[in-house]
């Protein structure tokens, strides 16, 4: 996909216009008169360039959504195991706790 295709790409995805709007005579004559060799694509081609873009897309934030979903799962984890070192402390040495004593009491 070359640089035109994805400016047009996003010119259709942002101003949220129809695929058939760059196949309008109009549209072809704004682009010619900015480069006469200019071609534009068929509106199936772009349908099908933005399909793909959107597909591709979908699977990063999917890759990146999974990563994050392991990294809170450990986290949880994590907090799981503090919760319950805390709570064998405080059946352990409830009086210190209640009493306000500083002694240190390690967890590990």
């Amino acid at each position: 996909m070359n640089e035109f295709q994805k400016l047009l790409i996003r010119y259709i995805i942002i101003g949220n216009h129809s695929f058939n709007s760059i196949e309008s005579k109009d549209f072809h004559n704004l682009i010619n008169y900015l480069h006469k060799d200019a071609s534009v694509p068929s509106a199936n081609t772009i349908k099908k360039e933005i399909i793909n873009t959107f597909n591709n897309s979908k699977k990063k934030i999917q890759q990146v959504l999974q990563v994050n979903k392991l990294c809170l799962l450990y986290k949880i984890y994590c907090l799981l195991i503090i919760l319950i070192l805390y709570r064998r402390c405080l059946a352990k040495y409830p009086s210190h706790w209640m009493l306000g004593h500083p002694q240190t009491i390690y967890l590990f």
